[in-house]
């Protein structure tokens, strides 16, 4: 069973799975950049111990399990902006003021899951983010 010790919509609530055993770590209002347009859209991310859900509109849009995490991309010239790299499922590319914080929760869960693996964080200017990015589809 989830549990909600942060105040989430209950809209949001109801998309988790009652089998899931698994705590909300953190949560964020944020903004997730698109590979087809420059704008931004908003999202809601849910770190869980085990997983990174993304909504849109209420909606879960994304799930992404943190043990697949390959890489972190931060942009070097801001403090805001980062992506998260996955070998085998479509990059996360947001704009979130609790950049730090998210970064360094993940790091903790990633190393519950990939205690021999390296998490590579990358320093990189914002402008080149993109750079990096791939759907894997």
């Amino acid at each position: 069973m989830v549990d909600f010790s942060e105040d989430l919509p209950a809209t949001v609530i109801a998309q988790f799975d009652n089998q899931d055993d698994e705590d909300v770590m953190i949560t964020d209002a944020l903004q997730k950049y698109t590979s087809l347009r420059p704008e931004t859209e908003d999202r809601l991310y849910v770190m869980t111990t085990d997983n990174i859900y993304t909504f849109k509109k209420g909606k879960k849009s994304r799930k992404y399990k943190i043990k697949d995490v390959s890489a972190i991309f931060q942009a070097s010239d801001n403090n805001q902006d980062f992506m998260l790299f996955f070998e085998r499922d479509e990059d996360l590319h947001v704009n979130s003021a609790k950049r730090d914080e998210l970064v360094q929760i993940l790091q903790l869960r990633f190393i519950n899951f990939n205690r021999n693996i390296t998490l590579r964080i990358y320093n990189v200017p914002s402008k080149d983010l993109n750079l990096y990015k791939q759907t894997n589809n």
